[in-house]
């Protein structure tokens, strides 16, 4: 158990890890959005509170592998869907996440940076 909650605590520090659950929460975002569906209405349908939705959204909350599969259902979309490219599991976005982390910004102004910015590595940005 502590091993877990050590490994929870520090996936934050790790770039790799941090940039993977950001393009999560990002795509989870967009194709709710999409879906005109509120956080609050896609909570209620995995059983989970509006507050997790909005942090799995930010990034800032890991969920288990199951809920994927949830929350997919619940936007009414294929899990592979909301699945980030494997670049921001191998680090390609990593460096990129870094240097906007550095940046003197609130969360939110970051966030949208990197939205654009990764968004548009991935051929999903706008144009």
């Amino acid at each position: 158990m502590l091993a877990w909650l050590t490994f929870l605590e520090g996936w934050h520090h790790n770039p790799r890890m941090q940039s993977l659950y950001i393009e999560f929460g990002r795509l989870l975002r967009e194709m709710r959005i999409g879906k005109k569906l509120t956080q609050l209405e896609v909570a209620e349908k995995v059983g989970l509170s509006r507050t997790s939705i909005t942090n799995i959204e930010l990034g800032r909350q890991q969920m288990p592998l199951h809920m994927l599969y949830l929350i997919a259902n619940a936007v009414g979309v294929d899990p592979q869907i909301l699945l980030p490219d494997k670049k921001f599991a191998s680090g390609e976005a990593g460096l990129l996440t870094t240097k906007i982390e550095s940046l003197e910004l609130d969360d939110a102004s970051k966030r949208w940076i990197q939205s654009i910015a990764l968004g548009k590595q991935k051929g999903r940005g706008r144009k």
